[in-house]
Parts: C-alpha cells; structure tokens; sequence
C-alpha cells in the first residue's frame, strides 16, 4: 500500500491485483494510460517477476521476465520479503522511465 500512495503522489493511479491469493500484480495509468503493470508469478514454490510496458511512441508491447535476486537461483516465494518485491519493482519501473524520456 505505501507503495501505491507514493505512485498517485506523481500522478500515476495505483490498482493492486490479486490480494487474496492469485498472482500479486499492479498495473500504473497516468493520464488515461496503462503505462507499466508488475507481478510475481509462482511456479512450484519458485517466484519470477514479470513487467509489462506499451512504448507509446510507437505502440509496441514489451515483456520481460526475470529474478528477484542475482547469483544463484536456490531460493522461494516464502523466502522473499516485502522490501525485495518493492526494491525490484522500482528498479523495473525506473528502467522503464528512463528508456520513456530517451529521445
């Protein structure tokens, strides 16, 4: 939740998915616009994020899928805290933001 307040402090509207049990994801609008959606998929026991984006210059969707940790893979979703899920999430979103305002 602080997480979606401190979006909507920037203008983007926060909707968070999944609560009670399925994948946990969040989709951003701002200004009438899907701008980026984030979850964490759970296959087995193993958690993998997944991000989401449409360049609107040009309309494309993009996909990219990966780890919440680096090195080595030998971890599962109970070993992953709050912090990891938001610490990724906005290193995502930041990438995302910065290849938007590239020329």
């Amino acid at each position: 939740m602080e997480l979606k307040e401190k979006l909507e402090e920037h203008g983007r509207t926060a909707e968070i998915y999944g609560d009670l049990g399925d994948c946990p994801s969040l989709s951003i609008t701002y200004k009438d616009n899907e701008e980026f959606q984030y979850a964490i998929r759970v296959s087995g026991l193993r958690p993998t994020p997944e991000s989401q984006f449409t360049d609107m210059r040009n309309g494309k969707r993009y996909n990219s899928k990966g780890y919440l940790r680096s090195g080595l893979q030998d971890y599962t979703i109970a070993d992953i805290s709050k912090e990891e899920i938001i610490k990724h999430f906005l290193y995502e979103y930041k990438n995302y933001v910065g290849y938007m305002t590239k020329p």
